[in-house]
């Protein structure tokens, strides 16, 4: 059987172009605006949004027109869909007549027209029936075997389990791993009750993973079988239809939740998606950063295409990991660039199915390498309490990284293989 693996992403937001006004208008240059729907972002040091928010419902009803000529209303009253009180910003639909004096006003920083964006990389995957017990104890892992050894792992292991992989005993407990993804079918057995179910961000959508995206990736993070951190908690988190189609308001809506519902916890978020590299997703970034939540992100499956150009793969504030050949060669379709920080395995990995569920299957893309990463992440934090900044956790995977085994042109990327010691 055939299925897509996702992570190449394609497009949808674009470049800034300033209006006469004190803000910044950031409007779609390709693909398929969302007409009426804007991301309004104040700037640091605004007031509380509950105060702007009656400002700009006043505004709205001033410029109402109930009584154009010939009959109905000649404007319509922009309202907000939603608020983003952790990154300071809120969505409005119908503010096409608003934009001008919204963008005026003092508190306004910059307005980002909604988009949609798709995953659509065109990576094969194979699915392998499930033995009779159930058990899959012999699910080929040369993943996990890389990622807990110096050297590479021997071609045979690519189809194959030639080892046992041997984890740190605290394996991830008492951390939090929010997958922003697809969703997760939770009914998988590999994940033990472990999951969550989060918030979904697709209107119409159930909260069921229709794509299987997610499942395999949160499998890969924190499996039984397939995964590194065998005792993470997971969270579903969703924004990614039954097609690979999300919106940029909703994959920003989603981190203003993750950095609400976070609070307390030790957590960590894997984003094995992106688009077109746009200034709100990456702010979203930089905001759960900042608030100690560290962001392990795909690179993209764009061959040599750089991975800065992406977000939230080229955020600063994010971790962006490439992805490797069993042969430790940089993969054929990872992306590179100097906005990359780690590779880890990205060829032939596997992670539950979701339909039908009880399978696994094997896939290839950076969206497997990433949530290798924050798996490793996971259980670094989990033996080490005092692992508690963004910067931190950052620094200890670099640490502790295998270096100089890739022989692979590079192209920027830095030559750090993760590794779990």
């Amino acid at each position: 059987m055939k299925l897509l693996g996702l992570l190449a992403v394609v497009a949808y937001m674009a470049v800034s172009s300033t209006v006469d006004a004190a803000g910044v208008f950031i409007q779609p240059k390709v693909g398929t605006p969302i007409p009426g729907k804007y991301i309004v972002m104040l700037k640091q040091g605004t007031a509380a949004i509950d105060s702007f928010e009656t400002k700009f419902n006043e505004m709205s009803r001033r410029n109402r027109v109930p009584n154009a000529p010939g009959g109905g209303h000649r404007r319509k009253s922009a309202k907000i869909t939603e608020r983003l009180n952790e990154l300071n910003g809120f969505t409005i639909v119908d503010g096409e007549d608003d934009l001008k004096e919204l963008l005026s006003l003092d508190e306004v920083d910059y307005i980002e027209q909604d988009a949609t964006f798709k995953a659509i990389a065109g990576i094969s995957a194979d699915t392998k029936p499930a033995p009779r017990n159930g058990t899959w104890e012999d699910l080929p892992n040369w993943g996990l075997l890389r990622i807990t050894q110096r050297n590479r792992v021997k071609s045979k292991c690519i189809n194959r389990r030639c080892a046992t992989y041997k984890y740190p005993e605290q394996a991830g407990a008492g951390i939090t791993a929010y997958v922003i993804d697809s969703g997760i079918q939770t009914s998988h057995s590999d994940f033990e009750g472990r999951v969550r179910l989060g918030k979904n961000f697709i209107e119409g959508s159930p909260d069921t993973d229709e794509l299987g995206h997610g499942t395999w990736v949160a499998s890969i993070l924190g499996g039984r079988r397939a995964g590194v951190a065998k005792k993470v908690s997971l969270v579903d988190v969703k924004v990614l239809d039954e097609a690979g189609y999300g919106t940029i308001s909703g994959l920003v809506a989603s981190m203003n939740w993750v950095r609400q519902d976070a609070r307390g916890k030790r957590a960590i978020v894997n984003m094995s998606l992106g688009t077109n590299r746009t200034r709100v997703v990456n702010d979203a970034v930089r905001a759960l950063a900042k608030a100690n939540i560290p962001i392990i992100v795909a690179a993209g499956n764009d061959p040599y295409m750089n991975s800065c150009g992406y977000s939230p793969a080229g955020s600063p504030s994010a971790f962006t990991v490439a992805a490797a050949h069993i042969s430790d060669t940089i993969a054929d379709f990872s992306s590179v660039g100097k906005c990359i920080d780690i590779i880890a395995p990205g060829v032939d990995v596997y992670g539950a199915s979701h339909n039908p569920s009880e399978l696994f299957l094997s896939q290839s893309g950076t969206s497997a390498s990433s949530p290798l990463v924050a798996g490793v992440a996971a259980v670094y934090m989990s033996m080490d309490r005092n692992l508690r900044t963004t910067t931190q956790v950052y620094n200890k995977l670099r640490r502790t990284a295998t270096r100089g085994k890739i022989s692979d042109p590079l192209r920027d990327i830095p030559n750090l293989m993760v590794y779990l010691s």
